[in-house]
Protein backbone atom coordinates (compact mmCIF):
# COMPACT_ATOMS: atom_id res chain seq x y z
CA UNK A 1 0.00 0.00 0.00
CA UNK A 2 1.22 3.48 -0.94
CA UNK A 3 -0.55 6.85 -0.71
CA UNK A 4 0.23 9.74 -3.05
CA UNK A 5 -0.47 13.15 -1.48
CA UNK A 6 -0.53 15.86 -4.14
CA UNK A 7 -1.54 19.41 -4.96
CA UNK A 8 -1.06 21.88 -7.81
CA UNK A 9 -1.47 25.53 -8.82
CA UNK A 10 -1.02 26.88 -5.30
CA UNK A 11 -0.17 30.32 -6.75
CA UNK A 12 1.40 31.71 -3.57
CA UNK A 13 -1.86 31.54 -1.58
CA UNK A 14 0.27 31.33 1.55
CA UNK A 15 -2.42 32.77 3.81
CA UNK A 16 -5.94 31.40 4.17
CA UNK A 17 -8.68 33.22 2.28
CA UNK A 18 -12.48 33.47 2.44
CA UNK A 19 -14.88 31.77 0.05
CA UNK A 20 -18.67 31.71 0.10
CA UNK A 21 -21.30 29.05 -0.40
CA UNK A 22 -25.07 29.33 -0.49
CA UNK A 23 -26.80 27.56 2.41
CA UNK A 24 -29.33 25.20 0.80
CA UNK A 25 -31.74 25.52 3.73
CA UNK A 26 -31.78 29.32 4.22
CA UNK A 27 -30.50 30.54 0.83
CA UNK A 28 -27.99 32.80 2.62
CA UNK A 29 -24.32 33.10 1.65
CA UNK A 30 -22.09 31.39 4.21
CA UNK A 31 -18.44 32.44 4.34
CA UNK A 32 -15.59 30.23 5.48
CA UNK A 33 -11.80 30.10 5.37
CA UNK A 34 -9.83 27.79 3.08
CA UNK A 35 -6.23 27.23 1.98
CA UNK A 36 -2.99 28.63 3.28
CA UNK A 37 0.37 27.07 4.08
CA UNK A 38 -0.60 26.32 7.71
CA UNK A 39 -3.67 24.37 6.64
CA UNK A 40 -1.81 22.50 3.89
CA UNK A 41 0.99 21.60 6.30
CA UNK A 42 -1.57 20.41 8.85
CA UNK A 43 -3.21 18.07 6.33
CA UNK A 44 0.18 16.81 5.13
CA UNK A 45 1.14 16.03 8.73
CA UNK A 46 -2.22 14.34 9.32
CA UNK A 47 -2.11 12.03 6.29
CA UNK A 48 1.61 11.49 5.71
CA UNK A 49 2.98 8.10 6.75
CA UNK A 50 6.24 6.30 5.88
CA UNK A 51 4.25 4.88 2.92
CA UNK A 52 3.44 8.31 1.41
CA UNK A 53 4.74 9.98 -1.73
CA UNK A 54 4.35 13.79 -1.67
CA UNK A 55 4.13 15.53 -5.06
CA UNK A 56 3.54 19.13 -6.19
CA UNK A 57 2.39 19.51 -9.82
CA UNK A 58 3.60 23.07 -10.42
CA UNK A 59 2.60 26.75 -10.48
CA UNK A 60 3.49 27.49 -6.87
CA UNK A 61 4.72 30.94 -8.01
CA UNK A 62 2.66 34.03 -8.90
CA UNK A 63 -0.71 35.06 -7.52
CA UNK A 64 -0.02 37.16 -4.40
CA UNK A 65 2.40 40.07 -3.81
CA UNK A 66 4.92 38.07 -1.75
CA UNK A 67 5.79 35.94 -4.78
CA UNK A 68 6.35 39.07 -6.90
CA UNK A 69 8.40 40.87 -4.22
CA UNK A 70 10.71 37.87 -3.77
CA UNK A 71 10.63 36.73 -7.42
CA UNK A 72 9.41 33.33 -6.28
CA UNK A 73 11.97 32.74 -3.53
CA UNK A 74 9.23 32.87 -0.90
CA UNK A 75 7.66 29.80 -2.47
CA UNK A 76 10.93 27.87 -2.66
CA UNK A 77 11.56 28.58 1.04
CA UNK A 78 8.05 27.41 1.93
CA UNK A 79 8.30 24.29 -0.23
CA UNK A 80 11.56 23.48 1.57
CA UNK A 81 9.46 22.91 4.72
CA UNK A 82 7.16 20.26 3.17
CA UNK A 83 9.70 17.43 2.72
CA UNK A 84 8.56 17.09 -0.90
CA UNK A 85 9.44 14.04 -2.97
CA UNK A 86 9.15 15.97 -6.25
CA UNK A 87 7.96 19.26 -7.77
CA UNK A 88 7.44 19.86 -11.51
CA UNK A 89 8.04 23.28 -13.05
CA UNK A 90 4.86 25.00 -14.23
CA UNK A 91 4.56 27.93 -16.61
CA UNK A 92 4.21 30.53 -13.83
CA UNK A 93 7.56 29.48 -12.37
CA UNK A 94 9.01 31.29 -15.40
CA UNK A 95 7.18 34.59 -14.74
CA UNK A 96 10.29 36.27 -13.32
CA UNK A 97 12.49 34.97 -16.19
CA UNK A 98 14.36 31.74 -16.76
CA UNK A 99 17.47 33.12 -14.99
CA UNK A 100 15.60 34.27 -11.90
CA UNK A 101 13.98 30.84 -11.66
CA UNK A 102 17.35 29.12 -12.05
CA UNK A 103 18.72 31.21 -9.14
CA UNK A 104 15.69 30.54 -6.91
CA UNK A 105 15.83 26.79 -7.58
CA UNK A 106 19.42 26.76 -6.31
CA UNK A 107 17.89 27.21 -2.82
CA UNK A 108 15.62 24.14 -3.13
CA UNK A 109 16.16 21.12 -0.89
CA UNK A 110 13.74 18.98 -2.95
CA UNK A 111 13.87 17.35 -6.39
CA UNK A 112 12.47 19.70 -9.04
CA UNK A 113 11.68 18.13 -12.39
CA UNK A 114 11.19 19.00 -16.06
CA UNK A 115 12.18 16.60 -18.81
CA UNK A 116 11.28 18.91 -21.68
CA UNK A 117 12.58 22.44 -20.90
CA UNK A 118 16.19 22.96 -21.98
CA UNK A 119 18.33 26.04 -21.17
CA UNK A 120 20.70 26.74 -24.06
CA UNK A 121 23.26 29.01 -22.37
CA UNK A 122 23.94 26.47 -19.61
CA UNK A 123 23.46 23.41 -21.85
CA UNK A 124 21.17 21.73 -19.32
CA UNK A 125 17.58 20.89 -18.53
CA UNK A 126 15.83 23.33 -16.17
CA UNK A 127 15.09 20.43 -13.82
CA UNK A 128 15.92 16.76 -13.44
CA UNK A 129 14.08 14.69 -16.06
CA UNK A 130 13.00 12.13 -13.46
CA UNK A 131 13.59 10.84 -9.96
CA UNK A 132 13.31 7.34 -8.49
CA UNK A 133 11.67 7.03 -5.06
CA UNK A 134 11.25 3.77 -3.16
CA UNK A 135 8.16 3.73 -0.93
CA UNK A 136 7.15 0.63 1.05
CA UNK A 137 9.29 -1.61 -1.16
CA UNK A 138 7.83 -0.19 -4.41
CA UNK A 139 10.05 1.79 -6.80
CA UNK A 140 8.34 4.80 -8.37
CA UNK A 141 9.84 6.40 -11.47
CA UNK A 142 8.54 9.98 -11.45
CA UNK A 143 8.98 11.89 -14.73
CA UNK A 144 8.41 15.67 -14.73
CA UNK A 145 6.59 17.23 -17.70
CA UNK A 146 6.12 21.00 -18.17
CA UNK A 147 3.34 22.11 -20.51
CA UNK A 148 4.47 21.93 -24.14
CA UNK A 149 2.88 25.36 -24.83
CA UNK A 150 5.21 27.12 -22.37
CA UNK A 151 6.20 29.76 -24.94
CA UNK A 152 2.61 30.86 -25.53
CA UNK A 153 1.82 30.77 -21.78
CA UNK A 154 4.81 32.98 -20.84
CA UNK A 155 6.06 36.43 -21.83
CA UNK A 156 8.54 35.95 -24.70
CA UNK A 157 11.28 37.88 -22.87
CA UNK A 158 11.16 35.40 -19.97
CA UNK A 159 11.92 32.32 -22.07
CA UNK A 160 14.40 33.54 -24.72
CA UNK A 161 17.11 31.10 -23.58
CA UNK A 162 14.88 28.03 -23.59
CA UNK A 163 14.06 25.26 -26.03
CA UNK A 164 11.02 23.00 -25.63
CA UNK A 165 11.92 19.39 -26.37
CA UNK A 166 9.44 17.10 -28.14
CA UNK A 167 7.06 15.63 -25.55
CA UNK A 168 6.70 12.18 -27.09
CA UNK A 169 10.45 11.79 -27.59
CA UNK A 170 11.49 12.78 -24.07
CA UNK A 171 8.74 10.70 -22.44
CA UNK A 172 9.81 7.67 -24.48
CA UNK A 173 13.48 8.11 -23.49
CA UNK A 174 12.73 8.69 -19.79
CA UNK A 175 10.29 5.80 -19.51
CA UNK A 176 13.08 3.54 -20.78
CA UNK A 177 15.50 5.10 -18.25
CA UNK A 178 13.27 4.70 -15.18
CA UNK A 179 12.46 1.11 -16.15
CA UNK A 180 16.19 0.40 -16.50
CA UNK A 181 16.52 1.57 -12.90
CA UNK A 182 13.88 -0.90 -11.78
CA UNK A 183 10.76 1.29 -11.53
CA UNK A 184 7.70 -0.80 -10.66
CA UNK A 185 5.33 2.14 -11.19
CA UNK A 186 5.77 4.96 -13.73
CA UNK A 187 4.29 8.32 -12.69
CA UNK A 188 4.17 11.41 -14.92
CA UNK A 189 4.14 14.51 -12.72
CA UNK A 190 2.59 16.84 -15.25
CA UNK A 191 1.93 20.56 -15.43
CA UNK A 192 0.17 20.32 -18.78
CA UNK A 193 -3.59 20.40 -18.11
CA UNK A 194 -6.19 17.66 -18.03
CA UNK A 195 -6.65 17.42 -21.82
CA UNK A 196 -2.92 17.03 -22.48
CA UNK A 197 -2.76 14.44 -19.68
CA UNK A 198 -5.48 12.44 -21.43
CA UNK A 199 -3.47 12.55 -24.67
CA UNK A 200 -0.38 11.26 -22.83
CA UNK A 201 -2.52 8.44 -21.38
CA UNK A 202 -3.78 7.57 -24.87
CA UNK A 203 -0.25 7.32 -26.26
CA UNK A 204 1.70 5.87 -23.34
CA UNK A 205 -0.85 3.65 -21.57
CA UNK A 206 1.40 0.60 -22.01
CA UNK A 207 4.09 2.16 -19.78
CA UNK A 208 2.60 5.02 -17.71
CA UNK A 209 0.55 4.00 -14.67
CA UNK A 210 -0.37 7.32 -13.03
CA UNK A 211 -0.50 10.98 -14.10
CA UNK A 212 -0.51 13.54 -11.28
CA UNK A 213 -1.56 16.74 -13.03
CA UNK A 214 -1.87 20.50 -12.79
CA UNK A 215 -2.31 23.67 -14.91
CA UNK A 216 -6.02 23.38 -15.75
CA UNK A 217 -7.10 23.90 -12.08
CA UNK A 218 -9.34 20.83 -12.36
CA UNK A 219 -10.78 19.43 -9.12
CA UNK A 220 -11.15 15.68 -9.54
CA UNK A 221 -12.88 14.08 -6.57
CA UNK A 222 -12.40 10.72 -8.26
CA UNK A 223 -9.55 9.81 -10.63
CA UNK A 224 -10.13 9.75 -14.37
CA UNK A 225 -9.14 6.42 -15.91
CA UNK A 226 -7.94 6.66 -19.49
CA UNK A 227 -6.81 3.39 -21.11
CA UNK A 228 -6.11 2.11 -17.60
CA UNK A 229 -3.96 5.14 -16.67
CA UNK A 230 -5.06 6.82 -13.43
CA UNK A 231 -5.20 10.64 -13.78
CA UNK A 232 -5.58 12.90 -10.73
CA UNK A 233 -5.59 16.67 -10.13
CA UNK A 234 -6.44 18.68 -7.02
CA UNK A 235 -7.98 21.99 -8.13
CA UNK A 236 -6.01 25.12 -7.22
CA UNK A 237 -5.09 27.79 -4.63
CA UNK A 238 -4.55 25.29 -1.81
CA UNK A 239 -8.25 24.49 -1.40
CA UNK A 240 -7.60 20.77 -1.70
CA UNK A 241 -4.96 18.19 -0.91
CA UNK A 242 -5.23 15.22 -3.25
CA UNK A 243 -4.99 11.76 -1.66
CA UNK A 244 -4.61 8.74 -3.93
CA UNK A 245 -4.58 5.41 -2.09
CA UNK A 246 -2.88 2.63 -4.06
CA UNK A 247 -2.55 -1.11 -3.65
CA UNK A 248 0.31 -2.31 -5.83
CA UNK A 249 0.87 -5.95 -6.76
CA UNK A 250 4.63 -6.27 -7.36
Amino acid sequence: EVTILHWNDFHARNQPYKVSKKDTATGEQVYYWVGGVGSLTGYLNKYRTPNSLVLNAGDDFQGTPISNFTRGRSQIEIMNTYNLDAFVLGNHEFDYSQYSLDSALALANFDYLSCNVFMQSKNKLMGKPYVIKEINGVKFGIIGLTLPELFTASLPANVTDLVMLNTDSVLTVNIIEVKKQGADVVVVLSHSGIEEDKLVAEKFYADVDIIVGGHSHTTLFKPIRKNGVVIVQAGSYGRNLGKLDLKIDT
